[in-house]
């Protein structure tokens, strides 16, 4: 624990009228599970013996937890996909992500496993001795590219996407933001690294059957993902932070870029731990962040349906159109939802706050 304490939020500041903000933008969510309970609960231990039989997690209560959490996250990002083999694979592929991200947080930073990774994604086989986790990976890639077929496009997709997760991943456990300066390198890592491309594709694989594939490389339609993915790296910042300021890795969050700030301005010595002030201040940053940008991406998807709607040959390419838009906005209120309840942050203090405000997204 490092002898450190959970931070306090200051009470002389009204959260809920800001939070209330991102409720009020997305406010057609399902939050509901889209399998029945007996399919849920197979497909998560399904999941969790194939973890604990490749010797990728262990057969303990911690790795239950992050199981059980991650397939919840596929399951609340996902709300169109009912199918349990595809969700069985999101599942995987989340998982997968997830002890990704912890591979890279070793020090020193293991280049090796880095490497492997990209040959993995990039040719389909490691050059190198192969561990449970890269077979693993392999295993993964090889059932995208059955699922994909003959779409190359779509499957090429994964794959970009995938490299640009293993190379933002490692940039930003790589990286060093100690000053406010930085913040526009650290928003690009962070939508790098947030997997938010890779994840879409999913949507892209199992939902559409006759809107053409070039649809996706339109400019506004890759400048919303990039938005959504800026978005779940904030979310993940704000609901993160406690853990990481218990395990002493809080100098990667926003929240204490800007508090470093604030500190700086105010002529203050550097100390470790940022005062309530600071933190609620530093906070109401960061959702002032999310909400300027849910303002952009709800302007540009009404730039885009107005660039689409009535040009379709069919009604199901435009209502495939409006699907892929609305899953965009799923993913990202499943994973506040994700956040909200993940036993990973367990952030007692934001999550009084935020949890009244749950059934809006």
């Amino acid at each position: 624990m490092n002898g450190k304490t959970p931070f306090k939020l200051s009470n002389d500041w009204i959260f809920n009228k800001e939070i209330g903000k991102i409720g009020k933008s997305f406010n057609n969510s399902t939050s509901n599970i889209n399998i029945d309970q007996d399919m849920y609960n197979l497909l998560k231990l399904r999941l969790l013996k194939k973890c604990i039989s490749l010797k990728i997690l262990n057969d303990d209560k911690k790795s239950r937890i992050i199981v059980e959490d991650l397939f919840k996250m596929a399951i609340y990002c996902f709300p169109l996909i009912i199918d349990p083999e595809q969700l069985n694979l999101i599942g995987e592929i989340i998982i997968w992500g997830f002890l990704l991200d912890d591979v890279f947080e070793e020090i020193p930073i293991n280049r090796k496993q880095f490497e492997t990774q990209q040959s993995i994604w990039l040719f389909g086989q490691s050059f190198e001795i192969c561990s449970q986790f890269d077979s693993w990976a392999i295993e993964l890639r090889k059932s995208i590219q059955l699922y994909c077929g003959e779409n190359e496009i779509l499957f090429n997709r994964f794959i970009n996407s995938g490299i640009t997760t293993i190379e933002g991943t490692l940039s930003f456990h790589c990286g060093n933001y100690s000053s406010i300066d930085q913040l526009d390198n650290f928003f690009n890592i962070r939508i790098q690294n947030s997997s938010v491309g890779f994840l879409n594709n999913f949507n892209h694989l199992f939902i559409l059957k006759s809107l053409p594939t070039s649809i996706l490389y339109d400019p506004i339609l890759e400048k919303m993902e990039k938005i959504q993915s800026l978005l779940l790296g904030l979310i993940n910042d704000l609901y993160s932070y406690e853990k990481e300021v218990i395990l002493n890795e809080e100098k990667k969050n926003i929240i204490f870029l800007f508090s470093n700030e604030q500190q700086h301005q105010h002529h203050q010595k550097l100390q470790q731990y940022q005062n309530d002030n600071q933190i609620t201040d530093s906070i109401k940053k960061v959702y002032d962040l999310i909400n300027d940008n849910i303002l952009t991406y709800q302007n540009l998807e009404i730039k885009i349906k107005e660039k689409y709607i009535n040009t379709f040959k069919t009604n199901s390419e435009e209502d495939e159109f409006i699907i892929i838009i609305n899953a965009q906005k799923y993913l990202i209120y499943g994973f506040i939802k994700y956040s909200i309840e993940s036993r990973r942050y367990n952030c007692k203090e934001l999550n009084q706050l935020l949890y009244k405000f749950k059934n809006q997204f």
